[in-house]
């Protein structure tokens, strides 16, 4: 497997051609950060004028661009995804041209098979964000900044044979003896009908503690080699238990899972830091507040809601910065903002470090019951097919 990582500096332009050199763009990043940085849009977060300026942003169509090479040897893979994992708007995703994708949903990732499209060399990768006639109104509390770019990583994964798609984990706590972990997922394998080739496989599992030292291996179990998913249970002896700030401190462990063939060779590696934790929420007094325990011990929780647009919270640097004003300010929680896309990937592992506990997630980061795909490939449709599409109104 190969990656190529299509992160960096874009090319933004109007699509009426009024600006033909176009401006530099940030990806993960937004249209409006890359105005405001090109001295075009001045603050829109600021009074009756952001908002003017936000809707001209939401009513303009803009292209976001970049040129990328690929070698003979990225090309001989049976299969070359490209993987979106956010896009914020109404937004197709075109191949040298080719329309691959359609994205309306800003919370989960998108992913088209792309390999045919590619040549070796220079290869062109376009985004084009339609306008929204009726954005959806904002808590009062929020600045009117327009959330249109591209929140998340962009990437080419270059595979053959088989690939981890999904990786998840739960645990179990006992008063005395070692922890469980209940290791699940999915492995996709190609399809033959696809020419591509297919070899039986083997999927690895290793615990590292929090120096690196291996706390525990096994081998993933595949109940039924047809549909891919596979499952595994890992004894954690000796565990140094993750606390919230001011309680203790923050080991994490890492698990990794590796797939090889059967011969030996290396086709995938997927890795998960993980604290040993037990979070649970009593039942509240009548009119009192829900008590929060981690580990058997009440948690007093100090802290704030995480508001922060996700194409504004796509770096790593804002990201350290807001969780570095939350620990110097002692919180230990922050809730997610129910209206807003999860924040990027750097925000968990941060908050894992900084002690920080994250509420609102649901069953995030739970072993898999069922292998359904993390992407839904779509099928390839003409320019004229994407844009009437695109232009639909949002329910």
């Amino acid at each position: 497997m190969k990656i190529l990582d299509l992160n960096g500096a874009w090319r933004l332009r109007r699509k009426d051609g009024t600006d033909p050199d176009g401006l530099s763009c940030a990806i993960p990043g937004s249209v409006t950060q890359a105005l405001v940085r090109s001295g075009e849009l001045s603050d829109p977060r600021a009074g009756e004028n952001g908002r003017k300026q936000s809707a001209w942003v939401a009513e303009t169509v803009w292209d976001v661009s970049r040129e990328f090479s690929v070698d003979a040897a990225f090309l001989r893979h049976d299969f070359v995804d490209l993987e979106l994992d956010a896009v914020e708007g109404w937004a197709s995703v075109s191949v040298n041209g080719v329309p691959v994708l359609r994205t309306d949903n800003a919370f989960r990732p998108h992913a088209s098979e792309v390999r045919s499209l590619l040549r070796p060399g220079r290869n062109e990768l376009l985004i084009r964000f339609f306008p929204v006639e009726s954005p959806p109104p904002l808590p009062p509390w929020m600045p009117p900044v327009c959330r249109t770019g591209v929140p998340g990583a962009v990437r080419l994964r270059a595979w053959s044979i088989a690939r981890i798609a999904e990786l998840g984990f739960s645990q179990r706590h006992s008063e005395s003896g070692p922890i469980r972990l209940f290791i699940g997922g999915w492995v996709e394998t190609a399809d033959p009908a696809d020419g591509a080739r297919t070899e039986p496989v083997t999927l690895s599992l290793r615990l590292l503690d929090p120096e690196g030292e291996p706390a525990w291996e096994g081998a993933a179990d595949f109940p039924s080699a047809s549909d891919g998913q596979f499952h595994a249970v890992a004894a954690v002896r000796h565990p140094r238990r993750w606390w919230p700030a001011g309680l203790g401190g923050q080991p994490l462990y890492t698990l990794q899972a590796l797939l090889r063939t059967r011969a030996g060779r290396v086709l995938d590696l997927r890795e998960l830091r993980i604290g040993l934790r037990t979070l649970e929420a009593g039942e509240p007094a009548p009119g009192g507040p829900v008590r929060l325990r981690c580990n058997g011990v009440p948690v007093f929780l100090k802290g704030a809601v995480w508001s922060l647009p996700p194409a504004e919270a796509a770096g790593c640097q804002t990201v350290d910065a807001q969780l570095a004003a939350a620990r110097d300010a002692h919180f230990n929680a922050l809730a997610l903002t129910p209206s807003l896309p999860p924040p990027p990937p750097a925000f968990w592992d941060r908050c894992d470090e900084a002690g920080i506990i994250v509420l609102g997630t649901g069953a995030l980061g739970e072993a898999a019951a069922a292998p359904p795909g993390p992407f839904a490939r779509m099928g390839t449709g003409t320019e004229a097919e994407t844009e009437s599409f695109a232009q639909v109104p949002p329910p």
